[in-house]
C-alpha cells in the first residue's frame, strides 16, 4: 500500500516536470515569436523609411533629366536662330550679288545699245556717205597708203592671203602698197557708184558691178571709217 502510494506519487513528479517542461518551451516559443514579429516589424519599418528615400532619389533623377532636356532644347534652339541667320545673311549677300550682276548686266546691255545705236550704218545720211566713198576712192586710185591708213579703224581686216587683222595704222603703213592697192582693187573701187550705196549692218560696199573685190566702210564709234579690204 505504501508502495503503491509512493509510486503513485513518483509518477505525479514526473508530470509535473514534464508540464513544467512544455510550459518552458512555450514561454520559450512565445517569445521567439514575439522577438521574430519584432524583428519583421522592425524590417517593415526600415522599408517604409527606405521606400521615400529611392523615390526622391527617382524623382531628383527625373528633375535633373527633365533641366538637362530643357537645356538641350535651348541650345538646339540657339543653333537654329544662328543657322537661320547665316542663311539670311548668306541669302541677302546671294540677293545683293545678283542685284549687282544684274545692274552690271543692264548697264553693259544699255552701253551696248547705245553702241549699236550710235553706229547705225541706216542712219547715215546719204549725202555724207557719199563724201567718205569719195575719199576712199581717191586714196585707193592714188595707191596712197598714208591717205588710207588716216580713213580706217582698227583692227582693220585685210583679206591677204587667209585673211589678216592689222592692229595699227603704223602696221598698216608698214605694208606694200603694191600688195595693198592690187589692179583689181582699183578697178572695182573706180567704177563704184558713191551716189548709190545701199546701207546694211556691215556698212557700206564700195565696189562695182561684181561685189568683188571691195572697200567696206561704216560708222565705227559713231565716225565714218573703212572697216575692211576684200580681193
Amino acid at each position: 500500500m505504501i508502495f503503491s502510494r509512493y509510486a503513485h506519487c513518483v509518477m505525479m513528479d514526473k508530470a509535473s516536470a514534464e508540464k513544467v517542461k512544455k510550459e518552458k518551451k512555450m514561454r520559450r516559443l512565445k517569445i521567439w515569436m514575439i522577438a521574430g514579429a519584432a524583428m519583421m516589424l522592425a524590417a517593415c519599418g526600415q522599408k517604409e523609411e527606405t521606400a521615400p528615400s529611392a523615390a526622391e532619389t527617382v524623382q531628383e533623377t527625373e528633375s535633373e533629366a527633365a533641366e538637362t532636356a530643357a537645356e538641350e532644347s535651348e541650345a538646339a534652339e540657339t543653333a537654329a536662330e544662328e543657322s537661320g541667320a547665316a542663311e539670311g545673311a548668306e541669302k541677302a549677300a546671294a540677293e545683293e550679288s545678283g542685284a549687282a550682276e544684274g545692274a552690271e548686266e543692264t548697264a553693259a546691255a544699255e552701253g551696248s545699245g547705245e553702241d549699236a545705236a550710235a553706229d547705225d550704218n541706216f542712219s547715215v545720211p546719204a549725202e555724207e556717205a557719199e563724201a567718205f566713198a569719195g575719199e576712199v576712192k581717191q586714196a585707193v586710185a592714188d595707191a596712197d597708203l598714208e591717205a588710207l591708213a588716216d580713213l580706217a579703224a582698227y583692227p582693220l581686216y585685210l583679206g591677204l592671203g587667209d585673211g589678216v587683222s592689222v592692229e595699227s595704222r603704223e602696221e598698216f603703213l608698214a605694208l606694200d602698197a603694191a600688195e595693198v592697192f592690187t589692179e583689181e582693187l582699183k578697178n572695182a573701187v573706180a567704177q563704184a557708184d558713191e551716189t548709190a550705196l545701199a546701207p546694211s549692218m556691215a556698212g557700206f560696199v564700195l565696189s562695182d558691178e561684181s561685189g568683188a573685190p571691195n572697200v567696206i566702210f561704216g560708222l565705227r564709234d559713231g565716225a565714218l571709217a573703212v572697216s575692211g579690204i576684200n580681193y
